[in-house]
C-alpha cells in the first residue's frame, strides 16, 4: 500500500472514532501485501454513514485507482468474543 493512503487512513480512523460510533480496527498483512482489515462499529447505520462520508469516498476512489487491484467488503455481526493471553493467570 502507498504511504500516502496509509496516512489518510490513520486520519480517517481518528475522525471516525469521534463521529460515527467507531470502536476500532485491526489490520493484518502477509509479506506479499495481501491482507485483511476488520473494523468494529456500533450499528449498520454507523457503517452506512461512514460509507457515505465524502472523505471516505475520495479514499476509495484513490485506492481503486492507485493502491488496490482488488478488494472485498463483508459486513458481519460479532455475537460473542473472547481472548486468551499466556500471561493471564485465569
Amino acid at each position: 500500500m502507498i504511504p500516502s493512503i496509509i496516512n489518510f487512513q490513520i486520519k480517517c480512523r481518528v475522525k471516525s472514532k469521534k463521529h460515527w460510533d467507531f470502536f476500532g480496527m485491526e489490520t493484518y498483512r502477509e509479506a506479499t501485501g495481501k491482507g485483511v482489515t476488520i473494523s468494529y462499529w456500533e450499528s449498520k447505520k454507523a457503517i452506512q454513514q461512514w460509507k457515505e462520508n465524502a472523505k471516505h469516498l475520495l479514499a476509495q476512489q484513490y485506492g481503486k485507482a492507485h493502491a488496490y487491484s482488488r478488494f472485498e467488503i463483508k459486513i458481519c455481526r460479532v455475537e460473542s468474543a473472547y481472548e486468551f493471553k499466556a500471561t493471564d493467570k485465569n
